[in-house]
């Protein structure tokens, strides 16, 4: 899964760190700015006519001496170690900054942030939709709805410029808490079986043709799961705007999921994106947000094999031609030129 994190009031403490330069640089009393919660983000008007000019004298300067929250370094290493993807995207650019990523990197290394990428751009949402980002994660309100219209789930880290504001956004207030969160998206250990087109199209190694360790772990999983339908899902390719895309059927429940754009190297994390879908459409349920967190803890693998079950390719078939009409109906959720795939997975239910 490809995480997208925020720097500023999301891992770094840049609200209260920037406060005393603000007074100083504005010539007021610090205890004006705390009795206001004023800071850096929420310049009154009269400061944020020179705002420009106060980044200019201090950004290079203390930025990368910035604290950040606690244990952020210990949760990013944690997630890190799950198997998922780093990206930090941060609002920041030459016209505050003389160099933006050199700045960035200093600040990133002064807190040993450990990160597979960093993405200075103000457009945080095109950021998004660019990198294929799964979950996002931001102090501000704002970004966070702009990136939920693309259909990616987000987090909203309370902060002091945050904290009185109304939404409906997911909210959390430490990094325990988003470690946890993204513990719950673990991949399943289930067997995937794919049709003979898709395995040939997306390239998907048998158990016999991956390395001996791996084929003595895909043989396992086979063998301890074939028969737990809950754990089966069948798999079928279908091209949706000239793109490689898939449609999952669950055995037991013939709950269908659609994963689109599917890349070839990407085939393999195939149950994170059923993980993450399933998150999404039991979200408002408690109960069975438990069941599917108890399941990804106790069930960390998958493994493919060819689809043969009669049912399920008739399901799948079915799905394709009478609900998604070849992928034709997919179209209707376009929007702004965003496909809406969160929405499609859920109205395919309801």
């Amino acid at each position: 899964m490809k995480i997208g994190i925020d720097i500023d009031d999301t891992m770094a403490d840049t609200f209260d760190y920037l406060m005393p330069y603000i007074a100083e640089f504005f010539d007021v009393d610090i205890k004006y700015l705390k009795d206001r919660n004023i800071s850096y983000i929420n310049l009154p008007k009269e400061m944020k006519e020179r705002e420009l000019e106060f980044a200019k004298k201090y950004y290079d300067k203390v930025i990368p001496n910035t604290p950040f929250k606690p244990k952020v370094a210990e949760y990013i290493d944690k997630i890190k170690a799950l198997g998922h993807e780093i990206i930090v995207i941060t609002a920041r650019n030459k016209t505050l900054y003389t160099d933006e990523y050199k700045t960035t990197i200093e600040e990133l290394k002064n807190n040993n942030i450990h990160c597979d990428k960093l993405i200075c751009d103000f457009d945080k949402a095109k950021v998004c939709k660019i990198e294929k980002i799964d979950l996002f994660i931001d102090d501000s309100i704002a970004n966070c709805k702009k990136v939920n219209e693309l259909g990616i789930e987000t987090i909203l880290f309370s902060s002091k410029g945050n904290l009185t504001d109304k939404t409906d956004l997911y909210r959390v207030d430490s990094w325990k808490n988003i470690y946890e969160k993204v513990k719950e998206k673990r991949s399943l250990d289930m067997i995937l079986y794919a049709t003979k087109q898709t395995i040939k199209e997306l390239n998907i190694p048998m158990p016999n043709e991956l390395s001996a360790f791996n084929n003595i772990m895909a043989n396992k999983v086979i063998e301890d799961q074939s028969g737990d339908e809950l754990l089966e899902w069948g798999l079928k390719l279908f091209y949706f705007d000239g793109r490689k895309c898939i449609q999952a059927v669950n055995f037991a429940s013939k709950l269908a999921l659609f994963l689109f754009d599917i890349k070839n190297e990407e085939i393999k994390c195939i149950a994170n994106g059923i993980a993450i879908y399933l998150n999404e459409l039991y979200r408002k349920d408690k109960n069975m947000l438990k069941l599917l967190e108890k399941l990804y803890a106790d069930y960390p693998t998958c493994a493919f094999e060819k689809l043969t079950n009669k049912s399920i390719i008739a399901s799948l078939n079915h799905n394709q031609f009478q609900y998604a009409d070849d992928g034709y109906r997919f179209y209707e959720y376009i929007n702004k030129n965003v496909l809406n795939s969160v929405k499609i997975n859920k109205e395919i239910h309801y």
